[in-house]
């Protein structure tokens, strides 16, 4: 039972198909129930709590090592923030069905602009595996 969090939408869900509609409510609810925000939020403050004093003790004379951390750390935060969203989609995909999770995926990489980003990519590869 998932306690304490608040999943909003916007009235924009009310104009989607039923089967997309229940794909983004079960993805959004798998976050949830995952708890994925506090996943998130936790590996922030860790990347940043250990990247700011290194930075800041190399300073000007070894930025281009400071960026290479910085890059990294970002990095690590987007493999992340894209386990997360597989993780909830799988989610989605075991309440509504293969099908449905597809085509909820891909309807709202349109709604988003983001069909063709290597993300939604991975995502989609995932949910039509067999």
């Amino acid at each position: 039972m998932v306690q304490g969090t608040t999943i909003s939408v916007t009235d924009d869900l009310l104009n989607l198909e039923p089967d997309i509609r229940r794909y983004v409510l079960t993805h959004e609810l798998g976050h949830a129930a995952q708890h994925h925000s506090i996943w998130i939020s936790a590996s922030a403050v860790s990347f940043l709590a250990a990247l700011i004093p290194v930075c800041l003790s190399h300073g000007l004379r070894h930025i281009s090592m400071s960026l290479s951390l910085l890059a990294a750390a970002f990095t690590a935060m987007y493999i992340i923030v894209l386990f997360t969203e597989v993780q909830a989609d799988k989610l989605a995909q075991r309440l509504v069905g293969r099908n449905a999770a597809i085509r909820g995926n891909e309807e709202m990489g349109k709604l988003s602009g983001t069909l063709r980003t290597i993300e939604r990519r991975i995502k989609l590869t995932v949910l039509r595996r067999r």
